[in-house]
């Protein structure tokens, strides 16, 4: 139980540990694997409505920003909003099951946070845990909710 006051303020790599790309690397994901069909994330884009030409401008446009991350060549470029938050959501969310729940030598923060919290569920709302995050993903929240469901 945490029983002080805390907040986290999560921001850049905060789920590296977990198995998720950092802002660089989803970049390169993104930009890489909308070239062609081959990849998974061209077809669930394509599945979904986008044409073939709309993925290869923003691949284009991406590569060659320079820009760090997806969400930073997004703010520059609202064009490619819609396209943008959907290649970010088709490349993370099938690495919530594949890469939270592999379990390793050591244990990551987020068992140890949620370990910290406490085993009782009657009392897991009086928890003095505030969190904030900048991220780009859902894994924490999807790593404690599915902890908390299965314990």
């Amino acid at each position: 139980m945490i029983n002080k006051k805390t907040l986290l303020i999560l921001g850049a790599g905060a789920s590296a540990p977990v198995g998720y790309p950092s802002g660089r690397a989803l970049l390169m994901k993104v930009a890489n694997e909308l070239s062609n069909e081959a990849f998974a994330l061209f077809r669930e884009l394509r599945d979904v409505g986008y044409r073939q030409a709309e993925m290869e401008k923003i691949r284009i446009a991406l590569a060659g920003s320079m820009q760090p991350s997806v969400d930073a060549f997004l703010e520059k470029r609202p064009d490619f909003l819609d396209i943008g938050k959907a290649a970010i959501a088709a490349a993370l969310i099938p690495m919530e099951q594949r890469t939270l729940f592999e379990r390793g030598e050591q244990a990551t923060w987020y068992e140890y946070l949620f370990n910290r919290l406490g085993d009782q569920s009657d009392r897991f709302h009086e928890n003095q845990l505030s969190i904030v995050t900048f991220n780009y993903d859902r894994s924490l929240e999807y790593f404690l909710y599915s902890a908390i469901v299965h314990s």
